[in-house]
């Protein structure tokens, strides 16, 4: 039998030694998956549609990224796009066009008001709008067919936070001289307070606008303008990181909890690696609290800024504010803890609250395919305020004096 000798037996690598060979076949490996999803998966700055960080520019999708190419053709206080949007230099988008009026309140055709009817200026987002119904159908139409005692204005923006709903209604307010203030307020529309920048705060949202908003600093309303005063700053803003972050960094509070997902391409060596970028992502989106978590502070910046941007709304107008919880399906589905507290602490504030969930809850179900409410549930809605809201006192009045339809009321 032959046995190989010392020289001919082949030397057995130690543990140690195969565990450095496995260490730096998988770090290779790892490296190269890495650089292959940087430069080639994520090369577009997307994967599934979706950007990915550092976004420079901050489109999240891809309907946002087609509208920056609309921007290049439009002028401020316009329509545009043939919709009922323009965008507007101080609050970053308005409602114009022939079926509004010249406050840019939304139009229909109503029977004429009662002597001495409180005008209303109704303020708030799409809910109060009534997006994806038919101006007749909203339930600021309803309500006024209801109570000829009112005189509504629908002064309803889609995408509008509250700081922009009263910062509009102080706009128009010396004209429109309100009776009362009626505010719209749909409770996950809340966080909207805390942007400069609308997909910022919403990655899904079809505006791709900037907005003024209302800080609350020491228990003081400080006012911080929108950023884009012109199309052409609109684009450099979206064009360049660097004015983007000069404009939003210290001020909108979802840019500013992620600052290496929104700074300039390159400028952190975690922009080169496929794998943090996508670490990147995912820290920006886990460091969002939800609604329930920023509503559970009594004294908390969001229950501050709602509170005071009420009270901010009724010294617009010559009476009481009316709060009115128009909830979406979502709020409906998962109501978020803490908002009842903020009822109640507006409720102590001496304004009126009225919560329209169980008028929703009890009406035909007939939600339009964006999420708002259809026609059955606009006319749930005005028929439960009508209930609610107290009549007026009787005065002595000539029984044969009569009001016109007040001005805004559009007759085909």
């Amino acid at each position: 039998m032959h046995v190989p000798s010392e020289a001919h037996r082949r030397p057995r690598r130690s543990w140690r030694t195969r565990l450095a060979i496995g260490a730096g076949a998988l770090a290779l490996g790892t490296l190269a998956l890495d650089q292959w999803l940087h430069r080639v998966v994520l090369a577009d700055g997307c994967m599934h549609g979706r950007a990915v960080a550092p976004f420079d520019p901050p489109l999240f999708v891809p309907s946002q990224r087609a509208a920056v190419g609309l921007l290049r053709g439009i002028e401020f206080g316009r329509p545009w796009g043939g919709d009922v949007v323009g965008y507007d230099g101080e609050l970053g988008w308005q409602t114009f066009g022939p079926d509004y009026g010249k406050l840019g309140e939304r139009l229909s055709e109503r029977g004429p008001r009662s002597p001495n009817a409180r005008r209303v200026a109704l303020i708030g987002c799409s809910f109060t709008h009534g997006d994806e119904v038919e101006a007749e159908q909203t339930w600021a139409h309803h309500l006024a067919e209801l109570r000829p005692d009112l005189d509504p204005w629908n002064l309803g923006v889609g995408g509008y936070g509250l700081d922009q709903a009263v910062l509009r209604l102080e706009r128009v307010a010396a004209e429109l001289q309100p009776d009362e203030i009626w505010i719209g307020l749909m409770t996950s529309a809340l966080p909207r307070l805390l942007s400069l920048y609308r997909p910022a705060e919403n990655h899904w949202s079809g505006a791709v606008a900037f907005k003024p908003r209302v800080r609350w600093e020491s228990g003081t309303l400080v006012d911080v303008p929108c950023a884009a005063d012109s199309p052409e700053t609109l684009l450099a803003l979206l064009g360049s990181a660097e004015r983007f972050w000069t404009a939003t960094g210290a001020l909108d509070q979802f840019v500013a909890r992620a600052p290496l997902a929104y700074a300039p391409r390159g400028s952190h060596w975690t922009h080169r690696s496929g794998i943090a970028r996508l670490a990147l992502t995912w820290h920006e989106s886990r460091l969002r609290p939800t609604l329930a978590a920023r509503l559970a502070d009594p004294e908390g910046e969001l229950r501050g800024l709602t509170r005071a941007l009420v009270a901010r709304a009724g010294r617009a107008g010559q009476g009481p504010v009316r709060v009115l919880v128009v909830p979406s399906r979502g709020d409906l589905a998962d109501p978020a803890p803490g908002f009842d507290g903020l009822l109640e602490q507006l409720r102590a504030d001496g304004h009126l609250v009225h919560d329209l969930s169980r008028a929703l809850i009890a009406s035909p179900s007939d939600w339009r395919p964006g999420g708002h409410y259809g026609p059955e549930q606009n006319l749930a809605v005005a028929e439960a305020l009508a209930e609610l809201v107290a009549l007026p006192r009787v005065r002595d009045t000539d029984p044969r004096a009569s009001q016109g339809p007040p001005i805004g009321i559009h007759r085909r």
